[in-house]
This record gives structure tokens, C-alpha cells and sequence, in this order.
């Protein structure tokens, strides 16, 4: 008895077949049972293993005459696709702090382990939460980047702390028009 593999990696939620070849050809075996060391990380149903989680796990193969094949299974996290930040732009003061948020697709990969960067730390510098501190003023490029070369970009522009108290901004709820109304 033979199977098509003795050991295999995929993510969780794919799903993989594993066949019986019976030697000499034109044995017979009988029913072959299957079972999962462990199935909260991997199901086997008729040859047909399913990832549930990540770790390690071993698939039975068992003839109904006590013949045994053993399949060391690794699954793996599922991969993941694409990297967003809630901002793709934003402005911060000097000695001011700012929270970017990452969201990766599919949604239920793994987000614990994204690197977060800076293109320039003494302008802006970014914690592993992607807490973003104003350091100078400046702008760089912040990048949250998963283990697989997905990523994403915040342009940040820390701006002086020190305004001139002179200077005074309103805000207008009234639409703008231009010249050409």
C-alpha cells in the first residue's frame, strides 16, 4: 500500500486528496479507514484532508487486513492578499501621534505578524501597532507590509508645531464657488 503523498503543506481552508495505490497490482486492501491525529487542525473524510488550522497533524490510511500509511500534514495560514490602511494620506503635528489601522483580505488571514516602516524615522516613526509619532517637520511614507509582500502606503506630513499666533483658519459650511459660476 502506497499513497500519493507522505507528507504535504497547504493553508487553512484548502482542501487536498490523497489517493491509495495497493501493491502488488491487483491486490486488494479492502476498505481503507482514515483518521486525523488531530482534528482541529486537519480532517480527513474518504482521502480528502481539509485544513481547519495551522500546526501539525498526521492522516492514517489503514487497510481493513492492518496495513498502515502515514501522511505528516502541515497547515499552514491562510495567505494573505492585500494589505489597506484606513488613511492614504494624513497629517500630523510635530510631537503628535496618529493610530493607522491595517485591514488584509481575506479577512480571517493572519494580521499579527505585519511590519510596520517608515521612510524617514527623524521626520515620523511607526510602532508594530502602526502608531505613527511626529518626530520633524516633514513627510514621509509609512508602509505596513505582511511576511509576503503585500503592502500598504500612508503619506504622512508632520507639520510645525510652533504656529504663528497671528495666523487664524475658519472653517466655512457654506459650498465654495468659482469664477466660473
Amino acid at each position: 500500500m502506497k499513497l500519493s503523498y507522505e507528507e504535504i503543506e497547504f493553508r487553512v481552508g484548502d482542501t487536498k486528496h490523497i489517493s491509495v495505490t495497493i501493491e502488488p497490482e491487483g491486490a486488494d486492501a479492502g476498505k481503507i479507514s482514515w483518521s486525523s491525529s488531530d482534528n482541529k487542525i486537519v480532517t480527513v473524510d474518504d482521502g480528502t484532508i481539509t485544513g481547519k488550522s495551522r500546526g501539525t497533524a498526521v492522516v492514517t490510511a489503514e487497510s481493513e487486513n492492518g496495513l498502515k500509511k502515514l501522511c505528516n500534514v502541515t497547515v499552514l495560514d491562510k495567505e494573505i492578499e492585500s494589505v489597506t490602511l484606513s488613511e492614504s494620506s494624513t497629517s500630523v503635528k510635530q510631537g503628535g501621534k496618529i493610530q493607522l489601522e491595517a485591514k488584509v483580505k481575506p479577512v480571517d488571514a493572519p494580521s499579527d505578524n505585519l511590519v510596520w516602516s517608515s521612510s524617514d524615522p527623524k521626520v515620523a516613526s511607526v510602532d508594530g501597532n502602526g502608531m505613527v509619532l511626529g518626530e520633524s517637520e516633514g513627510v514621509v511614507t509609512i508602509t505596513c507590509e505582511s511576511a509576503n509582500g503585500k503592502k500598504a502606503t500612508c503619506t504622512v506630513t508632520v507639520k510645525d508645531n510652533n504656529m504663528n499666533p497671528t495666523e487664524s483658519y475658519t472653517k466655512s459650511t457654506e459650498p465654495t464657488k468659482s469664477d466660473d459660476d
